[in-house]
Parts: C-alpha cells; sequence; structure tokens
C-alpha cells in the first residue's frame, strides 16, 4: 500500500500550529493565532480494526475497498482539513460534543439515509467539501474516486485512486491557505474544478 507520510508532513509542516494526541482519538492540530471561532485546524482520528471496517460494512451493505480500508485501519479513521473544508469519513460512535473528544464525520449516514437516488451499488461514499456539501465516492467496480454534488452521482472530477486523490487535494488545499491555515480569500471556491 501507499505510503502516507505526505499527511503527517504536511500537517506538521507550520511551526506556528500545536498538536494534541489523544488517546483512542487521533492528532489534532490547534487554531493557529487568527480570527477563528473553532478550536481545531485539521483533525486526524485513531485508526479503527479490520473488525470495526467489517461492521461498518455490514450496516452499509457496501463493501469498503482495499485503499480505503489500508487508510482506516493505518493511518486516520477519517479526517478533516482547514475545519472541515475536506473531509475523509470514517466510523463514529457518539454524537456528544461535550464529554467526548470529537469524531469524524459518519460514513454510515451519507452510504444510508443520506445516499444519492442516482448511487450505484458500486459506490462508496467517503467524504466531501463544505463548500456547498459536495460528495467524494469511490466507484468500486475500478478504484476510481470522483467528486459530486450533494445529491447527484454524475461525476464533476476523477481521480484514478484514492492515494492520488487525496496526494492532489493536499497540495491543492495548502495553495487555498495561508501558513497559519486561513483562508486567502472567502470568495476562492474550495472545490477541486476549474474556475469560471
Amino acid at each position: 500500500m501507499n505510503d502516507y507520510q505526505f499527511l503527517l508532513d504536511f500537517i506538521s509542516s507550520n511551526k506556528t500550529r500545536e498538536f494534541t494526541f489523544v488517546p483512542n482519538y487521533g492528532i489534532t492540530y490547534n487554531e493557529p493565532k487568527f480570527k477563528c471561532k473553532w478550536k481545531n485546524i485539521h483533525e486526524f482520528f485513531s485508526p479503527i480494526t479490520d473488525y470495526e471496517i467489517q461492521r461498518l460494512e455490514e450496516k452499509m451493505n457496501v463493501s469498503i475497498p482495499l485503499e480505503y480500508k489500508y487508510f482506516l485501519e493505518n493511518v486516520s479513521n477519517g479526517l478533516h482539513l482547514y475545519l472541515t473544508s475536506f473531509c475523509l469519513d470514517g466510523k463514529r460512535t457518539h454524537y456528544d460534543r461535550i464529554r467526548f473528544a470529537p469524531q469524524p464525520f459518519d460514513i454510515i449516514t451519507k452510504n444510508t439515509l443520506e445516499r444519492p437516488k442516482n448511487a450505484t451499488a458500486d459506490m462508496l461514499f467517503i467524504g466531501g467539501y463544505d463548500w456547498d456539501g459536495s460528495c467524494l465516492y469511490i466507484d468500486n467496480s475500478d478504484g476510481s474516486v470522483h467528486l459530486c454534488k450533494e445529491w447527484d452521482t454524475t461525476s464533476l472530477k476523477r481521480w484514478d485512486s484514492f492515494y492520488n486523490m487525496i496526494l492532489s487535494e493536499v497540495k491543492r488545499l495548502k495553495d487555498l491557505y495561508g501558513e497559519n491555515g486561513e483562508k486567502y480569500s472567502d470568495d476562492i471556491c474550495s472545490l477541486p474544478l476549474p474556475t469560471t
């Protein structure tokens, strides 16, 4: 499987950010020194087990491709970059935001309750963007990753693999945000689409 060290390098590249490791949760990179109402600018979550992945698959009735299984088991149980500008979903164990550490967005919800009507059985929804609610899904038939609107699976952008998608998105998003994590302009679309 691919090496995801570039993700940790990206997260830890800014010396002004502090980070915290919370057992059974993961690494959180705390708020930089700029106007921000949120606590953490990037969040990684402790990896989950193969058993937990099997339970997710049973609940969703969709297979998780090997590449995303590897990510969930060995890298992070989902993630949030630049607050929630870019998110990958994972296993959520609770919704209590007061007493417990934060959780990833729930992969089960998007693949069951919020699944687009034109989704095929080969599509696993894995995350998305807060700009307009656009989603990312993996096509289990060939391992490609696609960007689509929240309620329509028509592909707006395609990557040949999960690894290539996350690698290109980390590089692209880094160019949209300053060293302290602030977006250069709120008018700049954070989606990986050509601007018009």
